[in-house]
């Protein structure tokens, strides 16, 4: 049963990691414990960069603030609306539609947040560097 879950824990991981649509998961305390490939590719930062940093460095004052509100709430149990997250750390500002849902520990207790994001295009050159770094992605993932 062991072999079981962990097999089935290693599938998810490599699911979350090749996913199409840009992932990524925070501790309560807001540090980044998870960022797929498409994560990298949207916000122009590695994951080896990413991983234990915090979101200050790559978003927007005011969006950081907004995250941070909806983290806490993702803590106190309770959930709000999806946000725009601004990504300011590519060659051009990139903005996310993100949902968060609570990781919970087996005491059903929240732990931090996976945040599933959607890219807000603003114009048709947009889709264009959209569709290049999907390409860039899904490039980098069959190499892992």
């Amino acid at each position: 049963a062991a072999d079981a879950e962990g097999a089935a824990a290693l599938a998810f991981a490599e699911l979350i990691d090749r996913a199409n649509a840009p992932i990524f998961s925070v501790d309560l305390e807001g540090r980044i414990t998870e960022w797929n490939h498409y994560m990298s590719q949207a916000a122009s930062v590695q994951r080896d960069t990413a991983i234990g940093g915090t979101l200050e460095t790559h978003t927007s004052p005011e969006s950081l603030n907004v995250f941070l509100d909806a983290l806490r709430k993702v803590g106190d149990g309770t959930f709000g609306l999806p946000f725009e997250l601004n990504f300011v750390t590519g060659p051009s500002p990139v903005t996310l539609l993100i949902t968060l849902t609570a990781q919970l520990d087996s005491k059903g207790k929240a732990i931090g947040a996976m945040c599933i994001g959607q890219v807000l295009l603003k114009c048709a050159s947009d889709q264009k560097t959209l569709d290049k770094k999907s390409s860039e992605a899904s490039d980098m993932a069959r190499k892992t």
